[in-house]
């Protein structure tokens, strides 16, 4: 069975991969949201991916500031 580490979890994307999940039992799935594992943290990324001997990642994971986001990288909000 392969393993599927779905970040964002708590996220719009990621509530949607959840509904998804519960469709494909074939495959198992953890669960993240930034209160477990920073994707930022390339050791916490790696640890959850040997721990967890996932197979698959899927990044929901998004920033929640549209204004930032609108911005060129050289400007601030």
């Amino acid at each position: 069975m392969k393993t599927i580490l779905i970040t964002g979890a708590n996220g719009q994307l990621g509530n949607e991969m959840r509904l998804l999940a519960a469709a494909h039992p074939e495959y198992r799935y953890v669960f993240t949201d930034v209160a477990e594992l920073d994707i930022c943290n390339e050791e916490a990324v790696e640890q959850c991916v040997a721990g967890n001997e996932v197979d698959i990642i899927v990044n929901c994971a998004s920033s929640s500031s549209w204004r930032a986001a609108a911005l060129p990288s050289s400007a601030s909000p």
